[in-house]
């Protein structure tokens, strides 16, 4: 018989990862970085005028035209269409907004004409002449890196517009879009107001990309330390969220970058952000674990999609851009559908790490839909916060709670562990009490065998005679027929 015996030295004791973790103080930033958010959302809050000027008098009207060219075309009223709110709507082709704007007081007022399109740069402002019944080109320093003469260097849209007393002007806000998002809706603010918006968004942005600096630099350290992939996809996630937003809020395009190229460098950082999204999520809920076909399935749908899309692009590279931008929205609604299937796939037995993975989602969600819903609501309208504002502070809660979530997350690993090793050993005594009880059971039968051959060879040589020995197995046999065949066997 073969047995056994279990050593304490050939168990597997795991790393105690969570007496690691603890150590790491910068963990503890989190806490702050989220009191940082809502002071920026309550420092953001500052009511600045707009629309709402004394004595100034402002209406205006949309009108659309869709075409497949992105030349400027002329505003005739009957070839084009009114159209209210023009905004975050995907649309291709020219756009003209006509502003009134009437100043009833007796003196000079200098304001600011704007927009919060930050994805079309060819905006143009013409005055009309109505001595001559035509539009003339309102003509600003061309000295700021934006290809259409804005006043003040911004990512969004602004002129600067200088009105006599006692008159009424009409301008025309012109701009085309080859198939992107727009948000052309005018406004009207004071001088002051404008360089109050500006300072505000400079302190925001500030705080938005020295937050995700300080989380990308924790999960850079995380992931040096335990060598973990999930790390490693967030960080590159971090990296390519922070350069769309970098292209969105016009960076790239006033150090002298193409808007064209602006175009491909945000779209390929978009689809890697993904890329590094569904990995990330597909490590932090185990997929490979509890849906492995599932999980292979899915690698192959996302990175073909991945190589799709990017070789259209780079081989159409001229004309590719007018396409990818409703295309690239299918895509990602796509992919945020893998990521909800993800998360119902591991309901029932990951339900901690999906609690955990929730917490970062739904919060994003959340500020994307008030982002999206409060430029309609006149309580964040009079504010001036928009979307962009709420995605930020979405996209830093995200960062945030992602980073310690993951902590959680190999927390509770590390619990896992430490529980099953309780078992191992708890096992490992089981199995050591049934060794022993084993090694005394093969002893005393041992004992006993040896025992019954004393006792044959004692009757053997007291039984000399043949016919003795005969008679004495067949009175034992009468007794108990199996005795001696049992003798022998043992």
């Amino acid at each position: 018989m073969n047995i056994c015996y279990l050593d304490r030295n050939s168990l597997p004791i795991p790393t105690n990862l969570l007496h690691k973790i603890r150590q790491v103080s910068l963990l503890r930033i989190w806490r702050v970085e989220i009191l940082l958010i809502f002071i920026v959302i309550l420092s953001g809050c500052s009511e600045i005028p707009r629309n709402d000027i004394e004595g100034i008098e402002f209406s205006y009207k949309t009108y659309v035209k869709e075409s497949d060219s992105n030349k400027a075309e002329k505003l005739e009223k009957e070839t084009y269409r009114q159209v209210e709110n023009f905004d975050f709507v995907f649309f291709r082709g020219n756009i003209w907004t006509e502003v009134v704007i009437s100043n009833r007081n007796d003196k000079q007022l200098t304001i600011v004409l704007a927009n919060n399109d930050k994805l079309n740069y060819d905006y143009s402002l013409y005055k009309k002449d109505s001595l001559r019944e035509g539009l003339k080109l309102v003509s600003e320093s061309n000295s700021l890196g934006y290809s259409d003469g804005r006043s003040f260097h911004f990512p969004k849209p602004n002129f600067k517009i200088t009105i006599e007393p006692r008159t009424s002007n009409c301008y025309y806000l012109h701009s085309t879009s080859d198939g992107r998002v727009v948000e052309t809706t005018p406004y009207i603010t004071t001088l002051d107001g404008y360089l109050q918006i500006i300072k505000r968004e400079t302190y925001i942005n500030v705080f938005f990309y020295g937050s995700l600096f300080v989380v990308f630099l924790i999960n850079i350290f995380l992931w040096r330390s335990f060598k973990n992939k999930i790390h490693g996809y967030y960080s590159f996630y971090i990296i390519f969220t922070a350069a769309i937003f970098i292209g969105f809020d016009g960076y790239y395009f006033e150090n002298g970058i193409d808007g064209h190229i602006i175009d491909h460098l945000i779209f390929l950082a978009l689809r890697g952000m993904l890329l590094c999204l569904i990995f990330f999520t597909s490590l932090f809920l185990k997929i490979s674990d509890l849906a492995p076909k599932f999980h292979v399935w899915m690698r192959r749908v996302v990175i073909a999609l991945f190589i799709g899309t990017t070789s259209y692009q780079l081989i159409f590279f001229n004309s590719s851009i007018a396409s990818l931008h409703s295309l690239e929205n299918i895509i990602s609604s796509v992919l945020m559908v893998l990521v909800f299937v993800m998360l119902l796939i591991s309901f029932k037995q990951k339900r901690k790490e999906v609690r955990y993975y929730s917490v970062g989602l739904f919060i994003y969600l959340f500020c994307l839909i008030i982002g999206l819903v409060g430029p309609r609501i006149d309580f964040f309208d009079q504010y001036q916060i928009n979307f962009n504002f709420y995605f930020k502070v979405g996209t830093t809660l995200e960062t945030v709670i992602f980073t310690y979530t993951i902590i959680a997350v190999l927390r509770l690993k590390e619990d896992t562990s430490n529980e099953q090793f309780k078992k191992s050993l708890v096992l490992r005594d089981s199995i050591e009490s049934e060794n022993k009880a084993l090694k005394a059971r093969i002893t005393s039968v041992s004992q006993q065998k040896m025992e019954f051959l004393s006792i044959l060879k004692l009757l053997e040589s007291n039984l000399n005679d043949e016919q003795e020995w005969v008679s004495f197995k067949a009175k034992v046999n009468e007794i108990n027929p199996s005795f001696i065949q049992n003798l022998q066997a043992k």
